[in-house]
């Protein structure tokens, strides 16, 4: 099955057969929180946030998308940083305007591959 016979059936992500096994409970993690995450061994297209774009983001934003590349929850996030959960959805959304990721799962999948 292709992934994009897998994507229109449903499934939420497709990795690679080599995938390391943190690569795949990151996946299940980020699918579990609703999110999707495709990789193929085709060269990839260029990346939806570039790096001029990343240089943006606060410290504690880069903090949060790197454990956000981790698949961990707003709440577990919140517990590492000693931080509100509020606080953690607010630095969340702020990432996102500013590296122009569609989503959590973009954002993780942008800091896994670069």
């Amino acid at each position: 099955m292709t992934a994009v016979a897998a994507r229109e059936a449903g499934a939420g992500a497709c990795l690679l057969k080599t995938s390391p096994l943190g690569q795949i409970v990151d996946a299940i993690r980020i699918v579990a929180g609703g999110g999707s995450l495709w990789t193929t061994d085709r060269p990839s297209a260029p990346p939806i946030a570039s790096p001029d774009r990343l240089e943006k983001l606060t410290a504690s934003e880069h903090r949060v998308l790197a454990l956000l590349a981790e698949a961990k929850t707003n709440a577990e996030i919140a517990e590492t940083l000693g931080l509100a959960e509020q606080t953690v959805k607010n630095l969340v959304s702020s990432l996102m305007a500013k590296g122009g990721f569609a989503s959590r799962s973009d954002a993780a999948v942008y800091m896994v591959t670069t």
